[in-house]
C-alpha cells in the first residue's frame, strides 16, 4: 500500500539525515490483480539543478518527490527527468511508478519481470511487499522480501494471489501444482518425484528451490513447447499437454524433469549458451525416460507389452534419440553447429526438434567417452568460470570446461561434432558402427517393430487334445438308419433341392415373359387397315332399246 503524503515526506527527510551514501533502492508492491507499483528512493550526495532517472520498462511515471513535496517531471527517451527545488547535497529523492499488467497471471501464480536500474559498482536494495499475496519465489533470491545486488538488478518473483481463482493446488515433495479445480495430476508428479534425484546426481548441482511451483497455463502462452522453465522457480505446462493422454506417463515426467533441470542450472554463468543448457537438460530426462521404460544407457529400444482397450500386445518403446538419418544427412551436408542457435528464433518445427537432438548428442556422446561423472565436473568448471557477455565466447567457456574435466587437449571439432571424422574418412557402415545406441535407426527400428507384431499374430496355435478339457471318453454303439430317418431325408431334399430349382424355374419364366413385353414379341398383329370407301352416285341405266 502507498504511505500517506505526511508519513512519506517525513520518511524522506529522515532518511536525508542519515548521512546515506550514494545509490539507490526500490519499494515495489505488487497486487493480487497483476499490477505493480515501484518507488525509486535515490540519494545524491551531490547538488543538482536538473536530473534523469531510468523507468522500468513498461512502467508509468505517478510522481517525482523531494523531502520538501512534488517535483516537476518529464519523461523523455526512456527517462523521467526533473529540477531540483535545493541547492544542498545529499538529496533524497523518490520517483513512483506504476504497471497495469507487470505480471502474467495463470489462475492465482503471477510471475513478473522488472529491470530496476541502478548505480554501478554500488549497492542496489530491493524491498518486496505483497497485497492479496505471497511471494513464492524470486531471483535474485531474497531474505525476508529484500535483495541485495550490486548495480542493477533484473528481479524475477512468483507471487501466489489469496484467491484461488478455481485452481486447485496439488502439492508433492518437490513440486506445487497450481491446475484447474477438478484435474488430478498425483499420478504424473509421482512419477516425477520417483526420478528427481537423477538431476542433481547427472549434474552435481544443488538446487536453489526447495520446491517448484507449476502452473497449467493456456496454449497461447506456450505456443511452440509443451512447457518451460520462467525463472524464480516457475515452470510453466501448457494445459493441452497436461490433459492429453496422447503423451503418457513417462513423456509427461520427461518434460517436467527437463524444466527441473533447467531449474537447477539456473544460476550457471552460461545462461545465453541454449545448446548446451537444452542438451544437459535432455540427457537428464532422456536418462530418467530410459530407466522408467526398462532400458539401460546401452540400448537403444525395449519390446514392452501394451494393453489398449483391453487387447495387450507387444510393442518396441524407442530411446530419445536423434535419428541416424538426420545426422548423415546434417554431416555430409557440411552442416556447421551454430553455437548460437536457440529454440526461441523462428524457425521451422523440424529445424527446432533437430536442434534439441544435437544438443542432446553432443552431451550424450561426451558422456558415454569420458563418462557420466564427468558432467558434474564440467558444470562444476563453469561455476567457477565467470561470465561471457554472447553466446559464441559462452561456448568456448564450455568447451574449456570440458576439456579441462577430462584432462585431455581436445580439439572443438572433436566435442561439437562428434564421430564426424569417422563419416567422412570411413563411410556410412562405420560411422553407425561407432555411434551405435547415441543415435535410432528407424528403418531397423520398423523391422524390429513388424517383426514383433508377426511373432505375436501369427504364432502357431498347437493342437488341444480332450484331455486338456478334463474329458472322459465314453464308447457308443455304431449308427444305424431307421425309415423314419429316410422320409426325413426326403424332406430334406425337397426343402433344400427341390423347391429352390421350382422357385429358380418361375424367377426364370417372369424374366421371358418380361423380356418378351419389353421387346414386343409375342403379341397379337394389328389388323390390317381398310381404305376408307368413297360413296358413288348410281350410274344411270342405258335406255332400254325400243322394241322392234
Amino acid at each position: 500500500m502507498r504511505l500517506p503524503a505526511l508519513a512519506f515526506l517525513l520518511l524522506l527527510a529522515a532518511a536525508g539525515s542519515c548521512g546515506a551514501v550514494a545509490g539507490v533502492s526500490y519499494d515495489v508492491y505488487f497486487h493480487g490483480n497483476g499490477s505493480v507499483e515501484i518507488d525509486a528512493n535515490i540519494h545524491l550526495d551531490w547538488a543538482f539543478t536538473e536530473y534523469a532517472w531510468w523507468l522500468p520498462p513498461g512502467t508509468e511515471v505517478v510522481g517525482v518527490y523531494d523531502a520538501r513535496g512534488p517535483l516537476e517531471y518529464w519523461v523523455d527517451g526512456g527517462k523521467v527527468k526533473f529540477y531540483s527545488t535545493s541547492t544542498e547535497n545529499g538529496q533524497e529523492i523518490r520517483a513512483r511508478f506504476s504497471r497495469a499488467n507487470a505480471s502474467d497471471c495463470y489462475g492465482p501464480v503471477c510471475h513478473a519481470g522488472l529491470s530496476l536500474s541502478g548505480f554501478s559498482g554500488e549497492e542496489t536494495q530491493v524491498r518486496m511487499h505483497f497485497e492479496h499475496s505471497k511471494l513464492f519465489a524470486s531471483e535474485p533470491a531474497a531474505d525476508n522480501g529484500l535483495i541485495t545486488k550490486a548495480g542493477g538488478v533484473y528481479l524475477r518473483a512468483n507471487y501466489v494471489a489469496d484467491d484461488e481463482k478455481g485452481y486447485a493446488l496439488g502439492e508433492f515433495p518437490h513440486y506445487a501444482v497450481y491446475a484447474p479445480q477438478g484435474e488430478d495430476y498425483s499420478q504424473f508428479f509421482r512419477q516425477a518425484e520417483r526420478y528427481y534425484w537423477l538431476v542433481g546426481n547427472l549434474t552435481g548441482l544443488t538446487p536453489v528451490c526447495s520446491r517448484f511451483i507449476v502452473a497449467s497455463v493456456p496454449d497461447e502462452m506456450l505456443a511452440n513447447f509443451a512447457g518451460d522453465y520462467s525463472g524464480a522457480c516457475l515452470i510453466r505446462l501448457k494445459h493441452s499437454f497436461m490433459n492429453s493422454s496422447w503423451y503418457g506417463l513417462p513423456n509427461f515426467m520427461q518434460t517436467v524433469l527437463h524444466e527441473t533441470t533447467h531449474g537447477f542450472m539456473g544460476t550457471l554463468p552460461v545462461q545465453n549458451s541454449s545448446w548446451f543448457k537444452e542438451g544437459v537438460s535432455n540427457f537428464v530426462a532422456f536418462r530418467a525416460y530410459d530407466l522408467e521404460e526398462g532400458m539401460t544407457p546401452e540400448t537403444a529400444y525395449v519390446v514392452k507389452q501394451k494393453t489398449f482397450n483391453g487387447t495387450t500386445y507387444p510393442f518396441v518403446s524407442v530411446a530419445k534419440r536423434i535419428p541416424l538419418n538426420e545426422l548423415d544427412d546434417f554431416y555430409l551436408d557440411g552442416g556447421k553447429w551454430t553455437p548460437e542457435w536457440t529454440p526461441y528464433d523462428q524457425q521451422t518445427t523440424a529445424e527446432r526438434d533437430f536442434g534439441y537432438s544435437y544438443s542432446h548428442f553432443i552431451i550424450n556422446a561426451f558422456a558415454r567417452r569420458f563418462g557420466d561423472d564427468k558432467l558434474p565436473v564440467v558444470v562444476a568448471e563453469l561455476s567457477r568460470s565467470g561470465e561471457a557477455s554472447t553466446a559464441p565466447e559462452e561456448t568456448g567457456l564450455i568447451l574449456n570446461a570440458m576439456r579441462s574435466a577430462t584432462g585431455k587437449k581436445l580439439l572443438d571439432d572433436e566435442l561439437l561434432y562428434p564421430y564426424r571424422q569417422t563419416l567422412l574418412s570411413q563411410g556410412k557402415n562405420a560411422f553407425k558402427a561407432e555411434v551405435g545406441n547415441l543415435s535410432i535407426d528407424q528403418d531397423e527400428i520398423n523391422k524390429t517393430q513388424t517383426e514383433v507384431f508377426a511373432a505375436y499374430y501369427h504364432r502357431e496355435i498347437p493342437p488341444i487334445g480332450p484331455h486338456e478339457y478334463n474329458v472322459t471318453e465314453t464308447g457308443s454303439p455304431d449308427y444305424e438308419p431307421n425309415s423314419t430317418d429316410f422320409v426325413l431325408l426326403g424332406i430334406v431334399v425337397v426343402v433344400a433341392v427341390i423347391m429352390p430349382l421350382l422357385f429358380l424355374a418361375l424367377l426364370a419364366y417372369l424374366a421371358y415373359r418380361l423380356f418378351r413385353k419389353l421387346t414386343g414379341k409375342g403379341q397379337a398383329k394389328p389388323a390390317a387397315k381398310i381404305p376408307p370407301v368413297t360413296p358413288q352416285k348410281p350410274q344411270a341405266k342405258p335406255p332400254r332399246k325400243p322394241k322392234r
